[in-house]
């Protein structure tokens, strides 16, 4: 009985390690948008009765690729690593961050007013920026989705790919299927 007990114990936390493995970043250290899209849909389930208002925020760093060409890949990589730590930093524990591709965050957010929000943003891309401020940095400004209650997590990963055409798209979609 004990060996059964211990290989149970042993499967569990090699599952819980395969996991964190699995929703890792390579470059960052941080979360990836497997954790993101695992995460945040456990985070709207739970919100159903709309306590937290939730926004999608993806931001870019806009010529990333000649940021590393300039300054090389390592550089590139300390950037994107800093930049986790600033936005840790201004999240709470109801909220997401994950590392897309090259240099774009997704951020599941909550907030209480647009305005509240769009400033918390704003101080967000400024410390941004004083990572490695002797480097020039293309940061470009965040790009906002407001989800509503029905929202659910598909249409969020297609948000963060960048195709937002094709999210509203099928936003327009799944509200035409359920009006009808």
């Amino acid at each position: 009985i004990i060996y059964y007990l211990i290989s149970i114990f042993s499967l569990v936390y090699e599952r819980g390690k395969l996991a964190k493995i699995l929703s890792t970043d390579v470059v960052t250290g941080g979360f990836n948008l497997q954790y993101f899209n695992k995460n945040g849909n456990r985070l709207l389930k739970k919100n159903r009765t709309n306590k937290y208002n939730y926004a999608v925020v993806t931001i870019q760093m806009d010529k990333y690729t000649n940021f590393c060409s300039c300054y090389g890949i390592r550089e590139g990589e300390e950037l994107l690593e800093g930049f986790v730590e600033v936005l840790q930093k201004n999240i709470s524990k109801k909220e997401i961050l994950a590392h897309g591709e090259k240099a774009e965050f997704a951020l599941l957010l909550t907030y209480k007013t647009e305005e509240e929000l769009t400033k918390r943003l704003k101080d967000m891309i400024s410390k941004m920026k004083t990572v490695k401020a002797d480097q020039k940095k293309y940061l470009v400004d965040f790009v906002t989705y407001f989800v509503k209650a029905a929202t659910n997590i598909i249409q969020i990963l297609v948000l963060l790919i960048g195709r937002s055409f094709l999210v509203f798209t099928l936003i327009s979609i799944l509200s035409s299927v359920g009006t009808n």
